[in-house]
Order: C-alpha cells, then structure tokens, then sequence
C-alpha cells in the first residue's frame, strides 16, 4: 500500500502500491478523486522538507510512502478557511444502547436465558472494548503523524527562507557595488555623447577592413557588429541611474529583509509548546484504554465460567444466586464502558485541539510564505535590474575606452611589426653564428678524437669523443606574420585627422624610444654575423678570430655613432612633447580650477543642508526609540501577565487531571473491594446452604426410620387406626 497522510484533520489515505511507480501528477489525481481536493490546492511533502513539486517526476524516486514515513499532504483549502477543519475522529463509537441493554437485562427474572444474555452482552462489551483501544491508538498515532507533518513543513519553511537569504545578499552585494560605483562612473556616463561623437569622426583603417567601405569610421564598425542594434541602442546606454522612487524602493526592501527573515526564524511559532507533554498524556491515557479493555475481558471471562457452571449442575436452584451475583458485575460492566467512552472522547478533543492549533500555525505559515515570495520574486527583479544597470555602466566604459585603446592598439601594431623585423634579423644573425661556432668546434673536436682514437691513452680520456649538441642553428618563426599592415605613416595621417587622439598614438619617434626600452635592442648590436661574434667572446677560438675581432670592433663604432644621431634626434622629439604636455597641463588647470571651486561650494551647501537634515532626523529616531521602549515595556508586562495565567491554567488542569486520576483509583479500589466483599458474603451463603441441606436430608431420613419401628410395632400391636394416622405421617398411601 501507499500511504499519504493528511496533515489538517489527521486522517491516512491509502492507494494501490501501483501508484507508487507513476507520476507525481498522477498521484495528485488520485488524491482528489478521493478527497475532493484540486491538485493546485494540494502540497506534497516528504521527511526533510522536500517538495513533490515534479508533475513528470515518479513518486517512487522519493524515499516515503510507508505507513510509518508517508507522503504528507496539506489542503490549502482548509488552511485559508476561517474556521479550523474538523478532525478525523474515526469510525463512530460502538456500544452506544449499552447501559440500557445492561438495565433490561438487569431487571429480567432469574432463568438459565437470563445467564446466557448476560454472557453473551459481557462478550460483546469486551469485543466494543478491543475496537475501541484500537481506535484509540489510531487516534493517538494520527497526533504523532500531525507532529511530524508539522516537523516537515517547518523543514521546508527553513529551506525557502535560506534561499530567501542567499538571493538577499546577493542582491544587497549588488546594490552596494552599484552605489560604489555609480559616483565613479558619473563622469563616464556625463561624456558619452562626447565619446560616441569622436567615435564617428575616428576613421577605420584601410588595413583592417580590406574588403569593406574606405570611409568607414570606428563607429559604424562597432554597430555593424550587431545586425539588429543601430545607434538608438548607444542612447538607451546613457540611461543607467536609478530615479529617486527606484532609490527609495530599493533601500525600504534592504530595510523589509531582515524584518522577513526575523519573521520566518520565531521559534514559538515553530515550537508548539508542551506538545511533548501532551503526547506523554495521550500514551497515558491510552494505557488506562489498555487496562480497562483487560478489565472487561476478565469480567466476561467470569460470566462464561459461570455459564459453563450453570450448564454442568444442571440445578435451577443456583440460578438465583449466579443471577443475583451478575448484578454486581453487570454494574462494573457498565461503568468500564462509560470509562472507556469517556477516554476515547479525551484523546478525541485532544486532536481536535491539536488540528485547531496546526490550522493557527498553517495560516501563520503561508502568510510568512506568501511575504518571503513576494520579497524573493521583488529582489529577484531588483538583482536583475541593477545586473543589466552593470552591463550598462561596463558599456560605457568601454565606450569611453576605445578611441584611446583603439590608437594604443594601432601604436603597438606598428611597434611590434618594426620590433619583428629588426628581431628577425637579429635571431638570424644569432642562428648562423651560433652554427658556424658548433661546426668549427665540432671539427676540431673530431680531428683531435681522431688522433686519440688509435691510442692507449683513450681509456684515460674517455669523454673526450663527445661533440657539442646542436643549440639556435635555426632562427625562430615570425608570429607577427599575421598583424595588419599599418604603417608608421598611417598613425602620423590618423593623428593629424583626430587631434584627440594625437597624445594616444606613438609616432615615429615614440615607437623607436619603446623599441629601444625593450631587451631585443640591447641584445641587437649588429645585423652580421661579426656582431654575435662580440656576444659569444671565446679565447680558444682559432687563429682567423682575431681578424674576426677587429671587424666586430669597427662594427659596433658605427653602431655607437649612429646611436648617438638618434639619440640627438629623440631629444628633440622629447622636448617637443613636453612643451605640448607643459601647455596642456597648464590650459586644463586653468578651466577646471574654476570648474573644482563651485563644484565644492556647492557641495559644502549640501553637506550643510544633508548635516540640519540628520539632527532632525535623529531627533526623530530618539522620539521614536522612546516610545518604541515604552510600548515594549507595556508588551513585556502583558506577556508576563498571560504567562503567569498560562503557568496558573495548566498547573490547575495538572491538579483537575491528578484528581480525575486519584478518584478513578479510589473508584477502582472500591469496585474491587465491593465485588470481593460480595463473592466473599455469596460463597459463604452457598457453603451455609449445603449444610443446612446436608443436615435437612440427615433428620429426614433419621425420621423415616423411627416411623419404620413405629409401623412395625403398631402392625403387630393390630391397632388400625393408628396405622392409617401414622401411615398419613409417614408419607405412605396403603393401609394394612
């Protein structure tokens, strides 16, 4: 079987254990052709707070539906009701004519029917009694499974609200970076018109667009890569600030989330208070089921002894007395009942009770629920909204990047290109010095190996055969090879069309001063195989090196000069820039002193302003706080007051429940003592009577012999009417 427990009234659903290898939609079907409860208005759950939220999903992936761990299900209908849903009480008490059958069988005459009716009504009594303790323990298990369902729910509650929390932050992480960086990106955004304008006027080289428009600028580069966008998409970008209603949204959800989660996290709310007592009073109680149902089963067990007795004498004469003996027990009988009536309809309120307090706890519940839902799906929206506001900002930035990334991108083309030629040049020379060094030494290595071979001395030299390994014969690819071709000249013709972009680009003489701040140009002294001669200094080298020598000598005197008119000749590049940068410097100085002095007046105006604000507003707050204490204290006192009431009402049901207990034992007790008191008086009546019986047979048969003697003596004496007179006293008919 399958089992699913519903949680408001407390009552098992069973299903075909078939259903457990279908859908999760299925199941719900099921459920509602059973219960009446529309699958949208049902919740399923599992131990641990599991949601069966999977139409498609089977029902047997989740690890319940046994009787002890089943499915729990909640019907939102009763949860949103006003009133609480009546509990499931069982099947409707048995036995409910019993006192009265007890009484007209109490009232009939003495007979050998009357003992047979009152066997037979003791029977039926203790098998009333046996159902009744298992629907008592029905009821009592059906309060432990509402506890449990309770446990689940609160489970899955604790679930949402650590999703809740993890959404929050993240959604105050971003609001914070928002905030962090929205003064930073202020100026971005105030020049981005002036950013897309200079877009427009920045032409895209012939080198880079080889197969398109000649008169095509940077711009419309940049939105012919997006088929669909055109140039209103750039305008929808200058829109990345909140408004003042979106500020004041965004700061009271910040404030509402840790009032929310404060909300989800009561625990009197969670807890159900004396719970634990409460089930210990029902297994009580359900003790107390178990001892009367043993009660009446002895009970019935005497009245078929007694029928069994009855039946075996055969003696009408003890009826009377078995008969008056059932009264006794009959009254016993009926009193067990009404007990056991009484117990079952305690444990009945009790989960009447307790489906009243689930209800409360339900609509608390889903209100919490329904609060963190709508703050989830608002925080959601807001996370979303200020994570496009970020795309938007990093846009920008982009934007206001790219005509100076765009020129510093041009100038490192054009320098790696002149840094790759002069490198390849430079790794050549490298390679073929580097090899005639290896064939030179090799050769002399291998003439004296030769010599050596044919010698007894070789095995004291045994490592002089080897030769030296092949090193940088082979200069390295050029990977370069694919840069577009730009030209010097194409940055001096890109600086004069864009003035803006004049400080960005390298010319000429810039891309030969980072040249010559790279490494290569400090190994690069010569582009002949003289100058890795100067590098690769060897004093075993053989006699041809020191013609070799003087050659790198004058070399690298050429080199020195031609450094030197260079050098002279970057000077003045040097110098001319920094009279260009001088001037520059001391024109932006001039505008925005002027520009920075407002600016902080009137920032000094609102720091003013924003400093008699915050005074007030703490004035406010202190006004507040006071009265917030106040309410708090009068809060504290109440709660203290229904407190010591609540402690009062359950030490009083504590006493009233020790009483109840103390007068059904002393009513136990007087029971017992009564009926052993009237077996006790009933067994001495029964042995008196066979004496006294014993005794009356005894003189009858003593007096019957003594009329023997007396006949015959009166026989013999002949006197006749004596006989007759004596015959009619002894019982006899004839005369003699």
């Amino acid at each position: 079987m399958l089992y699913v427990f519903l949680v408001n009234t407390g009552c098992m659903l069973t299903f075909d254990i078939s259903l457990a290898f279908r859908s999760v939609q299925e199941l719900k079907d099921e459920i509602r052709s059973k219960t009446g409860v529309p699958p949208d208005q049902q919740v399923l759950l599992v131990t641990g707070g599991e949601t069966l939220d999977e139409p498609e999903r089977q029902v047997s992936s989740y690890t319940a539906g046994t009787d002890t761990n089943p499915f729990f299900l909640f019907n939102k209908i009763h949860i949103e009701s006003q009133n609480a849903p009546q509990a499931d009480c069982g099947p409707a008490p048995l036995g409910m004519d019993m006192k009265l059958k007890i009484e007209k069988l109490m009232n009939e005459a003495p007979s050998y029917d009357t003992l047979v009716g009152r066997t037979t009504l003791a029977k039926e009594c203790y098998d009333i009694a046996l159902k009744e303790f298992r629907v008592c323990d029905t009821l009592v298990l059906q309060q432990h499974l509402q506890h449990q369902g309770w446990t689940v729910v609160v489970a899955n509650l604790e679930d949402y609200n650590s999703s809740f929390r993890k959404n929050c932050d993240m959604f105050n992480t971003l609001y914070k970076e928002y905030k962090r960086l929205r003064k930073t990106h202020a100026l971005i955004v105030d020049g981005l018109p002036g950013d897309i304008e200079l877009l427009g006027k920045v032409p895209l080289l012939n080198a880079l667009n080889p197969n398109g428009s000649s008169s095509l600028s940077l711009l419309d580069w940049i939105l012919a890569q997006n088929p669909k966008g055109s140039a209103d998409d750039l305008d929808e970008i200058k829109i990345i600030d909140l408004d003042e209603e979106q500020s004041k949204v965004f700061e009271q959800t910040l404030e509402d989330i840790p009032k929310i989660a404060a909300l989800a996290d009561k625990q009197e709310k969670k807890e159900i208070k004396g719970l634990d007592e409460r089930l210990s009073k029902l297994a009580q109680i359900l003790d107390d089921v178990k001892k009367v149902v043993s009660e009446t089963e002895e009970i019935a067990k005497g009245f078929t002894q007694n029928q069994s007795r009855a039946t075996q004498i055969k003696d009408s004469s003890v009826l009377h007395d078995l008969c008056q003996g059932h009264r006794t027990q009959l009254i016993t009988l009926c009193g067990k009942h009404q007990k056991l009536q009484n117990l079952r309809q305690t444990i009945v309120k009790a989960k009447q009770e307790l489906c009243d307090n689930l209800q409360m706890r339900l609509k608390w519940l889903v209100h919490v629920q329904r609060v963190i839902s709508d703050t989830f799906e608002r925080t959601f929206m807001f996370a979303d909204l200020l994570k496009r506001f970020m795309q938007k900002l990093k846009i920008a930035e982009q934007i206001h990047n790219t005509p100076s990334l765009y020129a510093t991108a041009l100038s490192e083309v054009v320098r790696r290109r002149t840094f790759g030629e002069q490198y390849g040049r430079w790794t050549e020379g490298v390679s073929r010095s580097a090899k005639d060094t290896q064939d030179n030494e090799n050769k002399r290595r291998d003439e004296f190996a030769s010599r050596l071979k044919s010698h007894f001395l070789k095995k004291l030299f045994p490592a002089l055969s080897k030769t030296l390994p092949p090193f940088a014969c082979e200069p390295p690819d050029n990977v370069d090879v694919d840069l577009p071709k730009i030209s010097a000249s194409d940055l001096e013709q890109l600086a004069s069309s864009v003035p803006d972009l004049a400080l960005v680009l390298q010319t000429p003489a810039g891309v030969r001063s980072a040249l010559r701040a790279s490494p290569a140009f400090v190994l690069q002294k010569s582009d002949s195989e003289d100058s890795e001669a100067a590098i690769f200094k060897m004093d075993d080298l053989h006699d041809s090196g020191t013609s070799k020598m003087a050659a790198v000598h004058s070399s690298i005197q050429s080199q020195v000069g031609r450094l030197k008119a260079e050098l002279n000749s970057m000077s003045r590049d040097v110098l001319y820039e920094r009279d260009t940068l001088l001037a520059l410097v001391t024109n932006c100085r001039s505008q925005w002193s002027a520009t920075v002095a407002s600016v902080l007046e009137e920032k000094e105006q609102e720091v003013r302003a924003l400093q008699s604000k915050l005074v007030e507003m703490e004035q406010a707050v202190e006004l507040e706080r006071n009265r917030t204490s106040d309410a708090e204290n009068e809060v504290v006192f109440y709660h203290s007051q229904v407190r010591a009431l609540t402690e009062t009402l359950d030490s009083t049901k504590t006493e009233v429940a020790l009483h109840e207990e103390e007068w059904e034992r002393r009513q136990s007790e007087l029971e017992k003592k009564m009926i052993l008191s009237h077996e006790v008086e009933l067994e001495r009546l029964r042995s008196h009577m066979d004496v006294e019986k014993m005794e009356s047979e005894s003189e009858v048969q003593a007096m019957r012999k003594r009329l023997k003697r007396s006949w015959r003596r009166l026989v013999k004496s002949g006197k006749r009417k004596s006989v007759v007179r004596w015959s009619v006293l002894s019982g006899r008919t004839r005369t003699s």
